[in-house]
């Protein structure tokens, strides 16, 4: 049996990559902090991302990171909200350590799990 410390989130960051975690084992209802599911502030972000096509990362964290050096107005929540969503539908791939985007594809948000998982969350309101 493996024994772990969790963190406990001090700061926005780590908020947000717990809000990833989230998002990841299905916890959605569990945020407290308002994401967006407006389409437009998903492009807004998609085109910060393709500013950093082919950038050499280390994870999610370290691309934000990157992305919030050029634009301090990104949230990190709804940053990896809209990265997962994007990772999901194969739009975004960080897998190689490096930034890449499928441009080919034409992605519809309500394909997504993690998007229509918040979405229900929204509508049970």
């Amino acid at each position: 049996m493996a024994k772990a410390i969790i963190p406990q989130p001090n700061d926005q960051r780590s908020e947000a990559l717990t809000l990833q975690f989230a998002l990841q084992t299905g916890e959605v209802r569990q945020i407290k902090h308002k994401l967006s599911l407006d389409r437009n502030l998903f492009i807004d972000y998609y085109r910060e991302l393709q500013k950093f096509i082919g950038t050499k990362i280390n994870g999610v964290y370290n691309l934000y990171t990157r992305v919030a050096t050029v634009n301090p107005g990104i949230d990190p929540y709804q940053f990896i909200f809209v990265t997962a969503v994007l990772r999901e539908l194969n739009v975004l791939n960080l897998d190689a350590g490096t930034v890449r985007i499928n441009q080919q594809i034409k992605a519809n948000l309500e394909k997504s799990k993690i998007y229509n998982s918040l979405k229900g969350a929204e509508n049970a309101k």
